[in-house]
């Protein structure tokens, strides 16, 4: 089937994550269907809801438009570096999973004890986080820096494509401590309840920081592939310095 199959192989895949869970969210009883009062609009409810939702869901939909904004300048370094950003990306996603498993953690201890009022446990969790986060971060950057032309190899043979992918793995290496920081406070901000900044945070770091950079070097100065990626080091740092100070200002008066 092809690239079709692949893309239905990804959608039956979703389909029967999304059934699974369905399944095991009916068995614990919250759900009951035979009590129509439970399905009655709440303004409120939805209120909280939607205050609570949609920064986090515009961030999310941000990184989505960053990822193509990066993609449209690579495109003008020719085909093999599309299709090293590609692998080195994917192969840079796979050593970040701990840490997005780590900030899915924050997520449900600051909420509970933030619910629970306990405050300083609020603060120890994010410590705690990014300590750990940075720990697994050191481990990541060292097999990436060790096997990273390697792993890129394994996806196409084409030495420029190597070149490209290994290059670029080379650099955001260096990020992960950024993008732990980013993480570990996003969640924190979620389970306090204060998520707004997320959405000026994510503005800045997905869109109109790395429009103007990427066209400055690529169109403007005409800088090397190598660039685009110090550019982005330079984002993504001064944007968790600035989320970090703000959620250590919000924790702290709690």
């Amino acid at each position: 089937m092809g690239i079709g199959g692949i893309a239905f192989a990804t959608v039956l895949v979703q389909a029967i994550n999304a059934g699974y869970l369905l399944y095991k969210s009916l068995k614990t009883g919250l759900i009951d269907f035979t009590c129509k009062a439970h399905f009655y609009p709440d303004r409120r409810i939805y209120k909280t809801f939607f205050t609570q939702a949609i920064p986090p869901g515009l961030n999310m939909l941000m990184m989505s438009f960053g990822s193509l904004i990066a993609l449209h300048f690579v495109t003008l370094y020719g085909y093999q570096a599309v299709a090293g950003y590609g692998i080195g990306y994917r192969v840079e996603q796979l050593m970040l999973l701990p840490t997005l498993g780590i900030s899915s953690a924050v997520l449900s201890l600051v909420s509970n004890n933030m619910g629970a009022g306990k405050f300083e446990r609020v603060r120890q969790t994010l410590f705690y986080a990014l300590v750990y986060g940075y720990t697994l971060s050191f481990i990541g950057m060292v097999i990436l820096w060790l096997s990273g032309k390697w792993l890129v190899s394994q996806f196409d043979p084409n030495v420029d494509v190597i070149a490209y992918g290994t290059l670029y793995i080379y650099v955001m290496l260096f990020l992960f401590y950024g993008y732990v920081t980013h993480f570990a406070c996003v969640s924190t901000l979620q389970g306090i309840k204060k998520p707004t900044m997320i959405f000026y945070v994510g503005f800045f770091r997905q869109i109109l920081a790395p429009s103007i950079v990427y066209a400055l070097i690529v169109n403007y100065f005409e800088l090397s592939f190598i660039w685009m990626w110090i550019g982005l080091a330079c984002i993504v740092y001064s944007s968790a310095l600035a989320l970090l100070y703000y959620t250590y200002l919000k924790v702290k008066v709690l």
